[in-house]
């Protein structure tokens, strides 16, 4: 399936990025992947004579035109009016879905995303409800934030829940971050965790890969049998990513000698940017640079929504831990070890 799912995050709540990982919000240009942006994944073109497919995209670019000008001219009720009406003509145009989603992500009106989600879900293939159920995820994250910021937190929990149901898997920021304790004072939360802990995958074997590492050695997961390997997702501009590595370092000299093993798969897109980074900072451990970034097959069999994101995965090669962090790595670590 090559369906594209990305979209700049530049209208998605700061904060949010925040919780994904990704630092210097104004200067990166950062993507969800397909778990978290469903707007290119509503539906299948539709199939239809190619004389007739070259008048569609003509008629469809021009109103994307016309909404584009609306936009200018900060008319959005207008121009979604306009893509509303289109859309009436052409469901399955991904461009309008696009569109549609992206002028009321920009406008924060979530509420409206959401219903936009619902409507469109009954007249979506099967093959993809799960990516368009997974888009909830972008604007459930904001008003999950402002839920916050006003002290509602019932509704807070209420998106919290609605996240993990709708296939969200990191779990290391609501366990860890102070201004989500209010969630874990709620009486569920756990039971939330363990949903979004079964959403990537735990218990079961992880979608095998192989890639070149930059000793130009091949790697394929699979093949590491009677290791305990952490697998860890990161790109130059995350911060907490970066501010991982000093404890990562730690566990795997502690460990290596062990059965323990690392490979870091670099998401940034850009070899160069990733080249001179470690060459500033070397690592000890097995690295390898995905390239075309969240775009990588790696990466888009992985559904990841957001960054750092790892997991650990257990002699016999089971997915055991997801998104843990620090001295609960550590732990995990060595009780895989130890088994």
């Amino acid at each position: 399936m090559s369906i594209l799912g990305i979209i700049l995050l530049k209208w998605v709540d700061k904060r949010a990025l925040r919780f994904l990982g990704i630092g210097l919000y104004k200067k990166a240009v950062a993507v969800f992947s397909l778990g978290m942006i469903m707007c290119l994944l509503f539906l299948v073109q539709s199939c239809v004579a190619p004389e007739n497919q070259k008048e569609r995209s003509l008629e469809i670019n021009e109103v994307l035109s016309q909404v584009n000008e609306l936009k200018q001219h900060e008319k959005p009720d207008e121009a979604l009016d306009l893509l509303k009406k289109t859309r009436k003509k052409y469901p399955a145009s991904l461009d309008l879905n696009a569109e549609t989603y992206r002028l009321l992500l920009s406008l924060g009106r979530y509420e409206d995303c959401l219903k936009f989600i619902d409507e469109t879900l009954p007249v979506t293939p099967e093959e993809y409800k799960q990516g368009v159920i997974e888009g909830k995820n972008g604007p459930l994250l904001s008003l999950l934030y402002k839920s916050l910021e006003n002290k509602n937190y019932d509704k807070a929990f209420l998106c919290f829940k609605e996240m993990a149901e709708s296939g969200w898997k990191q779990t290391s920021g609501f366990l860890l971050m102070e201004e989500f304790a209010p969630l874990r004072e709620k009486q569920g939360f756990n039971d939330i965790i363990n949903m979004m802990m079964k959403n990537a995958g735990i218990g079961n074997r992880p979608f095998d890969f192989t890639v070149t590492l930059i000793n130009n050695e091949e790697y394929t997961l699979s093949e590491r049998g009677g290791k305990v390997v952490l697998v860890d997702f990161w790109a130059t501009y995350c911060m907490p990513c970066i501010k991982s590595f000093p404890y990562m370092k730690d566990i795997y000299e502690r460990y290596k000698d062990k059965g323990f093993e690392i490979i870091t798969l670099n998401l940034d897109g850009s070899k160069e940017t990733f080249e001179n980074y470690i060459a500033k900072s070397p690592m000890p451990w097995k690295q390898a640079f995905l390239v075309d970034g969240f775009n990588n097959p790696v990466a888009k069999a992985y559904r990841i929504s957001g960054i750092p994101y790892s997991f650990l995965i257990d002699r016999s090669g089971i997915m055991r831990y997801c998104d843990v962090r620090e001295e609960q790595l550590a732990e995990a670590v060595s009780a895989l070890l130890n088994e």
